[in-house]
């Protein structure tokens, strides 16, 4: 075996190492255990600030989230520069989800943004952490704020020159008749298409900065990502209220059945289709057992085992992106095949992918689903070792793939397949990439993962653009899933 620290990951281009690093501080300590199902995003009860629940939250604040937004709070953390959008500075504490006039957010809107995630960013759900410590977290995030959070009065707009305050009181909905449809065209035309785009595909002023001097850019309404949630309720709140921090204002002359005019009308640019693909869920793959193994992705004995769709998140956010993950499982009770198959820019574009940054992929398994250790690359607690696979296509156009094994940074070490055959088979078509990893089940070594008939193993998954050119922008992930062996 081989020990290497992370800047020796040799394979790899530094930028990438770089991102290895990031990938495993955002998606860690904290992220869904195999078994354990997303908590609620909605609190069922409200915990006031205290000592105990401000130190818990310190100290989840500190694993889970200062990579990110720095242990000062101040969105500085040591892998901010390597995403966007930007983690968000709590001193300023320009919380985009709001439900007051106020613009300042309420307790449960910080909770149910913990709970949720923030689609369109890295920033993942953290539901799966008990209430307790995400009330904890909620009070923790507020003690960094500058200036406290305050509230007026509870007044709801009565005409355009009215100033509201306090709470955002949701009127009754309408019907969306076609009368209604017509005249929230109207609507959108005069209050919205300057910026999203007569098209709402978010192609209007496209220089933008928000309140930190970041670039910014115009939402596609098309697209079904919703900051917030997609619920029309907190679509109403999001354009009563705006995106305090972003150019998305607030819209008080609106108040009333215009805005809810105008919640239809957005809502209708995107299906429930599309709102759900672009939410991270925790999902289980089957790895089916068949007789025989098949030897190419094109065989179609891959039809016989479901195929799972997971939603991909870059680390950088750009249009020309893999959205989704398609994986496939199947073994023969002496080894196991894994398939995965993604859209690739470069073959979008026109261009092969010796053109540009070539893709790779890699693989991750938990080496216990007891307890869950950081992703892609482990860490030194018990049951924190991992199992990674890898693959890259090699210069001569064959495939290469490697196992390595980490207890956390700098602690990789490169495994001999040997003992286990791991290899990788590749077919690029025009748009796509397909690749299957191949292994025996078992394995005698503890630093590789044993794949038990009946058992579940926590798994995640990278995968490397070839059409990115920069390879730090070229990440999307998946949060951890599940991977069940059919007996």
């Amino acid at each position: 075996m081989k020990e290497h620290g992370l800047a020796q990951f040799k394979w790899i281009p530094d930028s990438t190492r770089r991102v290895l690093l990031l990938f495993s501080c955002l998606w860690g300590v904290g992220c869904f255990r195999a078994s354990e199902p997303t908590g609620n995003l909605n609190p069922t009860t409200n915990l006031a600030a205290s000592p105990e629940l401000l130190a818990l939250g310190k100290s989840s604040f500190e694993k889970n989230c200062a990579p990110c937004h720095g242990l000062q709070g101040d969105g500085k953390g040591p892998v901010a520069d390597r995403i966007f959008p930007k983690p968000r500075n709590f001193v300023r504490a320009n919380y985009r989800i709001v439900s007051t006039w106020d613009y300042q957010p309420t307790d449960e809107d910080i909770f149910r943004t913990i709970s949720r995630g923030m689609p369109g960013s890295v920033m993942p759900s953290w539901a799966h952490l008990p209430q307790k410590t995400r009330w904890a977290l909620v009070h923790y995030v507020k003690s960094f704020a500058r200036m406290p959070f305050e509230f007026g009065p509870d007044h709801q707009p009565k005409d355009i020159t009215d100033q509201p305050s306090g709470m955002i009181v949701i009127p009754p909905e309408p019907p969306y008749t076609e009368q209604a449809q017509a005249h929230a065209k109207q609507l959108y035309s005069i209050n919205c298409a300057s910026c999203h785009g007569v098209t709402a595909k978010g192609d209007g002023a496209q220089k933008q900065e928000d309140s930190e001097g970041f670039p910014t850019r115009p939402r596609d309404l098309t697209a079904g990502l919703f900051k917030g949630s997609p619920e029309p309720r907190e679509v109403y709140k999001r354009l009563m209220g705006g995106l305090p921090g972003s150019p998305m204002p607030s819209h008080p002359h609106l108040y009333g059945n215009d805005g809810w005019d105008l919640v239809h009308f957005v809502r209708s640019l995107s299906s429930e289709e599309q709102r759900q693909r672009v939410e991270a869920k925790h999902q289980q793959i089957i790895a089916t057992r068949v007789t025989q193994l098949p030897a190419k992705p094109e065989d179609p004995l891959w039809d016989s085992t479901p195929a799972v769709e997971l939603s991909l998140l870059p680390l950088w956010w750009h249009d020309q992106r893999p959205e989704i993950l398609t994986v496939r499982a199947l073994h023969d009770g002496n080894e196991i095949a894994i398939q995965l198959g993604w859209t690739d820019a470069a073959g979008q574009n026109g261009t092969t992918p010796t053109q540009i940054l070539p893709a790779s992929a890699a693989i991750q398994f938990a080496l216990s689903a007891k307890e869950q250790p950081f992703l892609v690359m482990g860490d030194n607690t018990v049951g924190g070792q991992v199992n990674l696979w890898m693959w890259k296509p090699g210069a001569d156009g064959q495939d290469s793939a490697s196992d390595w094994t980490a207890r956390g940074f700098d602690t990789l070490t490169e495994l001999s397949q040997d003992s286990v055959g791991l290899s990788a088979t590749t077919r690029h078509e025009a748009e796509a990439y397909r690749v299957i990893f191949r292994r025996l089940l078992k394995s005698k070594e503890s630093s590789r993962v044993t794949f038990e008939p009946g058992a579940n193993i926590p798994v995640a998954f990278v995968v490397w653009d070839s059409g990115a050119e920069d390879r730090e922008k070229a990440e999307s992930m998946t949060i951890w899933q599940d991977l069940r062996i059919a007996p």
